[in-house]
């Protein structure tokens, strides 16, 4: 017998509820590449579209006033966060994102007097120690 050649599909069967905690594992994989600097690779994100579909297929999509809600989807990045979140995600105090923030190391924007930072600023960041550490070595 031959071996399948790579490019050939994989054909899973999984139960639903299985298929949403790979989708949840695989979101909270995702989320600490990036908080090390780290890329997600595309056949990872690709993985978890698939998965979501076979978790959700056959549920009815949620709406908000007749449009479609976003799903609490964890591959999905918020694109402002507060100082507990960019905290965890730099896996640091909030005390150090604070006065990273007031050095102005760390832009933040206020919305409606709630001060919050970019996603896309703190990715920014941590590319740039990324790229400061390589260097520097």
């Amino acid at each position: 017998m031959s071996a399948a050649p790579d490019d050939w599909p994989v054909v899973l069967v999984l139960p639903r509820p299985l298929a949403g905690t790979l989708v949840l594992a695989i979101g909270a994989y995702v989320q600490r590449l990036r908080s090390n600097g780290h890329p997600q690779p595309a056949a990872l994100a690709e993985l978890g579209r698939a998965l979501r579909a076979g978790a959700t297929q056959g549920q009815p999509v949620p709406s908000v006033d007749g449009h479609p809600a976003p799903l609490d989807d964890p591959l999905v990045t918020p694109l402002l966060l507060d100082y507990a979140e960019a905290a965890r995600r730099l896996s640091c105090s909030q005390r150090q994102v604070k006065r990273l923030t007031s050095t102005g190391e760390l832009p933040t924007v206020q919305v409606r007097g709630l001060v919050r930072i970019r996603t896309a600023d703190l990715d920014t960041y941590v590319d740039q120690l990324a790229t400061t550490t390589r260097g520097a070595a």
